[in-house]
């Protein structure tokens, strides 16, 4: 049967009392906002999708962690969608039976590894809006040095590692930011932006297929080389941020200083 209602489109009331928890946005704009949505139901829903959606992307904050994960998840699924490819040409020099029974507990560790790092990640008492970066440009350089590694090693068993502990940093940051990105939208509005997000990762990821395997037909391993330069690039962004921030906010504590000792003099 047809639901009675939705979040858009056949709304009970008008979402006056909606609230969103972000100290950058003006609560009396985003109030106004919505009480000038139309009462059809089908313009007023698209009004209130563009709302949710321009209030949530006109947000920095909100946009550098949706950045960082439409960009990580992207990878991931590519990495995840070709690691057996790397797996059976490593295995070619290798007892090829024994091994390939590995790559199904090899998943299962990796899942197993990731939802307890994500778990115990999540219980940090860390203020992301501070350390968040520097975590995000360690976290990607460290994903590209493991698939580097992964892309070059003989052993199976490092590449094993490599992706355990690969999974394990990319499920614990993915926690973090979909937390973050949460903490500063409109409750009602998760659905749409966590669902725009990832549409972005899975555009980007059909985007990266075409290119390194349709279009350059790169061998496998050379394809998790490109994908270790994609963190790493990934990684220096947020490095190159993370300065940025670090200098303005030297700067502004070095012009309050500045205007203290004036004051007292």
């Amino acid at each position: 049967p047809s639901v009675s209602q939705s979040l858009y489109f056949n709304k009970t009331e008008q979402p006056e009392t909606a609230a969103v928890v972000d100290s950058h946005s003006t609560d009396n704009l985003y109030h106004q906002n919505y009480r000038n949505v139309s009462q059809n139901k089908i313009i007023g829903g698209f009004q209130l999708l563009w709302i949710d959606f321009k209030t949530a992307f006109t947000n920095l904050y909100v946009v550098k962690w949706a950045f960082w994960w439409a960009l990580a998840t992207c990878g991931y699924y590519q990495i995840l969608s070709y690691i057996q490819l790397l797996w059976e040409e490593i295995l070619k020099d290798e007892g090829t039976k024994y091994y390939t029974k590995l790559n199904g507990a090899t998943e299962a560790a990796y899942t197993i590894a990731s939802a307890i790092s994500a778990f115990c990640f999540g219980k940090l008492m860390v203020d992301w809006s501070v350390y968040g970066e520097l975590v995000l440009f360690i976290c990607s350089i460290g994903i590209g040095i493991l698939l580097m590694v992964m892309a070059e090693t003989p052993s199976i068993w490092v590449a094993y590692g490599t992706k355990v502990v690969y999974a394990m940093i990319y499920h614990s940051m993915i926690t973090v930011s979909n937390s973050e990105v949460a903490k500063h939208v409109n409750q009602d509005s998760y659905g749409l932006i966590f669902g725009f997000t990832t549409f972005v990762a899975l555009v980007l990821q059909s985007i990266l297929t075409i290119i390194v395997i349709n279009t350059l037909k790169l061998p496998i391993r050379m394809q998790f080389v490109v994908y270790s330069g994609y963190f790493i690039v990934l990684g220096l962004i947020f490095g190159l941020k993370t300065m940025v921030t670090y200098i303005r906010r030297r700067c502004s504590s070095n012009r309050s200083v500045t205007i203290t000792d004036e004051v007292q003099t």
